[in-house]
Protein backbone atom coordinates (compact mmCIF):
# COMPACT_ATOMS: atom_id res chain seq x y z
CA UNK A 1 0.00 0.00 0.00
CA UNK A 2 1.23 3.72 -1.18
CA UNK A 3 0.07 5.84 1.81
CA UNK A 4 0.24 8.92 -0.78
CA UNK A 5 -0.63 7.33 -4.03
CA UNK A 6 -4.67 5.81 -3.55
CA UNK A 7 -6.34 3.60 -5.80
CA UNK A 8 -10.28 3.85 -6.51
CA UNK A 9 -11.93 2.38 -3.08
CA UNK A 10 -9.15 2.88 -0.86
CA UNK A 11 -9.80 4.41 2.30
CA UNK A 12 -8.46 8.04 3.12
CA UNK A 13 -7.83 9.20 6.75
CA UNK A 14 -7.57 12.33 7.07
CA UNK A 15 -6.40 14.06 10.67
CA UNK A 16 -8.72 16.46 13.11
CA UNK A 17 -7.83 17.38 16.06
CA UNK A 18 -9.21 14.46 18.45
CA UNK A 19 -10.58 12.25 15.78
CA UNK A 20 -9.47 10.93 12.12
CA UNK A 21 -12.15 12.16 9.29
CA UNK A 22 -12.48 9.46 6.56
CA UNK A 23 -13.12 9.42 2.99
CA UNK A 24 -13.22 6.63 -0.11
CA UNK A 25 -10.97 7.45 -3.18
CA UNK A 26 -13.21 7.38 -6.03
CA UNK A 27 -10.77 7.83 -8.32
CA UNK A 28 -9.34 12.05 -10.67
CA UNK A 29 -8.50 13.52 -7.40
CA UNK A 30 -11.96 12.87 -5.65
CA UNK A 31 -13.52 11.57 -2.11
CA UNK A 32 -16.78 10.47 -1.44
CA UNK A 33 -17.18 11.12 2.23
CA UNK A 34 -19.94 11.49 5.17
CA UNK A 35 -20.21 14.78 6.95
CA UNK A 36 -21.90 16.75 9.42
CA UNK A 37 -21.72 20.63 9.30
CA UNK A 38 -19.89 22.51 6.86
CA UNK A 39 -19.10 19.44 4.57
CA UNK A 40 -15.37 18.88 5.10
CA UNK A 41 -14.88 16.74 7.98
CA UNK A 42 -14.31 19.50 10.19
CA UNK A 43 -15.62 20.32 14.11
CA UNK A 44 -18.29 18.14 15.42
CA UNK A 45 -21.55 19.52 17.16
CA UNK A 46 -21.24 18.76 21.31
CA UNK A 47 -24.25 16.68 20.85
CA UNK A 48 -23.66 14.12 18.49
CA UNK A 49 -20.28 13.37 21.02
CA UNK A 50 -22.47 12.22 23.63
CA UNK A 51 -24.92 10.34 21.16
CA UNK A 52 -27.19 12.45 19.61
CA UNK A 53 -27.18 13.70 15.77
CA UNK A 54 -27.48 16.26 13.14
CA UNK A 55 -28.21 16.26 9.72
CA UNK A 56 -25.25 15.24 7.59
CA UNK A 57 -24.74 14.74 3.91
CA UNK A 58 -22.71 12.01 1.52
CA UNK A 59 -20.87 14.75 -0.13
CA UNK A 60 -18.36 14.62 -3.17
CA UNK A 61 -15.23 16.90 -2.88
CA UNK A 62 -11.75 17.10 -4.43
CA UNK A 63 -9.36 14.91 -1.83
CA UNK A 64 -6.65 18.43 -1.52
CA UNK A 65 -10.08 20.54 -0.30
CA UNK A 66 -11.06 17.76 2.45
CA UNK A 67 -7.53 17.93 3.60
CA UNK A 68 -7.25 21.76 3.48
CA UNK A 69 -4.08 22.37 5.25
CA UNK A 70 -3.56 18.83 7.17
CA UNK A 71 -2.04 15.88 5.65
CA UNK A 72 -3.77 12.42 4.79
CA UNK A 73 -2.50 9.06 3.92
CA UNK A 74 -4.18 5.72 2.34
CA UNK A 75 -5.52 3.76 5.50
CA UNK A 76 -7.71 0.37 4.68
CA UNK A 77 -7.95 0.21 8.01
CA UNK A 78 -9.61 -3.75 8.27
CA UNK A 79 -7.78 -4.99 5.61
CA UNK A 80 -6.33 -7.30 7.60
CA UNK A 81 -9.11 -8.85 8.94
CA UNK A 82 -11.86 -8.00 6.02
CA UNK A 83 -11.98 -8.83 2.73
CA UNK A 84 -12.94 -5.82 0.93
CA UNK A 85 -15.38 -5.34 -1.59
CA UNK A 86 -14.44 -5.66 -5.42
CA UNK A 87 -13.26 -2.50 -5.84
CA UNK A 88 -16.28 -1.71 -8.28
CA UNK A 89 -18.65 -2.33 -5.86
CA UNK A 90 -16.59 0.51 -3.51
CA UNK A 91 -16.72 3.18 -6.03
CA UNK A 92 -20.52 2.20 -6.71
CA UNK A 93 -21.48 2.38 -3.61
CA UNK A 94 -20.08 5.67 -2.55
CA UNK A 95 -21.10 7.13 -5.27
CA UNK A 96 -24.86 6.09 -5.38
CA UNK A 97 -24.76 7.57 -1.60
CA UNK A 98 -23.49 11.11 -3.39
CA UNK A 99 -26.13 13.57 -2.31
CA UNK A 100 -28.07 11.43 0.76
CA UNK A 101 -29.07 13.42 3.46
CA UNK A 102 -29.32 11.09 6.90
CA UNK A 103 -28.59 11.34 10.76
CA UNK A 104 -25.20 11.89 11.83
CA UNK A 105 -23.85 10.97 14.81
CA UNK A 106 -20.46 10.21 16.27
CA UNK A 107 -20.92 7.15 18.42
CA UNK A 108 -23.27 5.49 15.93
CA UNK A 109 -23.35 7.09 12.28
CA UNK A 110 -20.78 8.52 11.52
CA UNK A 111 -18.01 8.84 8.57
CA UNK A 112 -15.51 5.73 9.18
CA UNK A 113 -19.08 3.83 9.21
CA UNK A 114 -19.76 5.02 6.43
CA UNK A 115 -16.61 4.32 4.76
CA UNK A 116 -16.09 0.90 6.46
CA UNK A 117 -19.71 -0.22 4.99
CA UNK A 118 -18.93 0.79 1.20
CA UNK A 119 -15.52 -1.12 1.34
CA UNK A 120 -16.42 -4.24 3.67
CA UNK A 121 -20.08 -4.23 3.79
CA UNK A 122 -20.10 -3.73 7.63
CA UNK A 123 -20.41 -0.42 9.31
CA UNK A 124 -17.73 0.09 12.45
CA UNK A 125 -15.65 2.45 13.72
CA UNK A 126 -12.10 1.54 15.45
CA UNK A 127 -12.42 5.17 17.34
CA UNK A 128 -15.64 4.18 19.11
CA UNK A 129 -14.45 1.04 19.48
CA UNK A 130 -11.51 2.64 21.71
CA UNK A 131 -13.48 5.41 23.60
CA UNK A 132 -16.08 3.00 24.39
CA UNK A 133 -13.65 0.48 25.91
CA UNK A 134 -11.66 3.65 27.54
CA UNK A 135 -15.29 4.41 29.04
CA UNK A 136 -15.54 0.63 29.95
CA UNK A 137 -12.36 0.96 32.11
CA UNK A 138 -13.06 4.02 33.64
CA UNK A 139 -16.68 3.28 34.96
CA UNK A 140 -14.91 -0.04 36.32
CA UNK A 141 -12.10 1.97 38.15
CA UNK A 142 -14.74 4.09 39.33
CA UNK A 143 -16.76 2.01 40.62
CA UNK A 144 -13.33 0.21 42.11
CA UNK A 145 -12.63 3.28 44.08
CA UNK A 146 -15.93 4.25 45.41
CA UNK A 147 -16.96 0.78 46.66
CA UNK A 148 -13.51 -0.40 48.02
Amino acid sequence: MDAKNPKEGDMIEFPRSGYKHYGLYTGDGEVVHFTPGDGKGGSLAPSTVVGGSVEGAVRKDKLQDVAGTTDWKVNNIQDNKREPKPTQEIVAAALSSVGQERPYSATSSNCEHFATECRYGKAESAQVKKVEKAAEIFRQHLADELFQ
